[in-house]
């Protein structure tokens, strides 16, 4: 190839770069970018990921919070309003009753602002009953008790 088709090559190259960036300066908005990134990332706030499990379960809200030894009028505040505190323990026995994978039972503690911790010994028992699929509140009490913790619930017998 000839040097001045190299050249002539080149400064068209050149030139096709600088009107694109030129183009992408005047396009890009900030403030679409933010829409963008909060498009992508936003999740569901914990009373939605948990009536969605729920839902996706196909069991009766009544069989999820008489499993987890929650008041059926705490249940239907949680059902009721998008921004109710709840403990972590009320948590983790809900994804108990719905039998959860490790990785939901992460993802719906997350929502409610918790996490479980491996220097805990408390959530590292959680953690080896879920993943040893130990979903009885009972037998992960009877487990919590072993180690002298006090356990997620009374539960009665």
């Amino acid at each position: 190839m000839e040097q001045s088709l190299i050249d002539t090559l080149n400064a068209y190259i050149e030139k096709q770069l600088d009107t694109q960036l030129d183009t992408s300066k005047e396009d890009h908005n900030p403030l679409s970018s933010l829409e963008d990134y909060i498009y992508l990332n936003h999740m569901p706030s914990f009373r939605e990921l948990l009536f969605n499990l729920i839902d996706e379960s196909n069991a009766l809200d009544s069989d999820i919070f008489e499993r987890a030894g929650i008041d059926m009028d705490h249940f239907i505040d949680m059902r009721l309003h998008p921004n109710i505190d709840v403990d972590i323990n009320t948590v983790i026995r809900l994804c108990l009753a719905l039998e959860l994978t490790l990785d939901e039972t992460e993802s719906l503690l997350y929502t409610a602002g918790f996490s479980l911790d491996t220097t805990k010994i408390f959530d590292l028992i959680v953690q080896f009953c879920i993943e040893h699929k130990i979903y009885e509140i009972a037998d992960v009490n009877e487990a919590l008790a072993i180690y002298h913790i006090d356990p997620l619930i009374v539960v009665s017998t």
